[in-house]
């Protein structure tokens, strides 16, 4: 009977493992995303010194792995980021509306929907925008300071 007891709480260790991602500070955990997934261009500052830096990186993990997500800013898709994935871009200052749209592939008709954060961007500031699935509710998007 105790040998029952501690396999139930192992699993339900694990089921509660799988429900939660991590952020990693920094991007060496992540994998940069490959320029076939950029489906527009980002908007480029006059000069790097007028530039906002900008880094998108989506959690690793299996939890959340089959939903598929596309960066956006200000509604318009910029690059589909897999788990693990990150990417940087200099933008020029202003206010942005951060986005990830996402759809998971489970449904019969695949219906996007969308989640988004708002920031003002400052000429040689960075910031990093953490993209992560949240247990039935899809994925999120929030700025974070590393």
């Amino acid at each position: 009977m105790r040998v029952l007891a501690s396999v139930f709480a192992i699993l339900l260790t694990a089921c509660a493992a799988q429900h939660t991602t991590q952020n990693t500070p920094g991007t060496t955990a992540y994998r940069h995303v490959p320029p076939s997934e950029f489906v527009n261009t980002v908007p480029v500052a006059a000069t790097s010194t007028e530039a906002a830096t900008i880094i998108a990186k989506r959690d690793a993990g299996s939890f959340g792995a089959a939903l598929r997500s596309i960066f956006m800013i200000n509604g318009r898709p910029i690059a589909r980021l897999r788990n693990g994935e990150y990417l940087t871009m200099q933008v020029p200052p202003g206010r942005y509306n951060f986005g990830v749209e996402w759809s998971s592939p489970s449904q019969l008709v695949p219906t996007p929907k969308t989640n988004q954060t708002s920031m003002e961007c400052e000429p040689g500031k960075s910031y990093t925008l953490r993209i992560y699935p949240v247990y039935q509710k899809g994925m999120f998007i929030q700025a974070v300071t590393e």
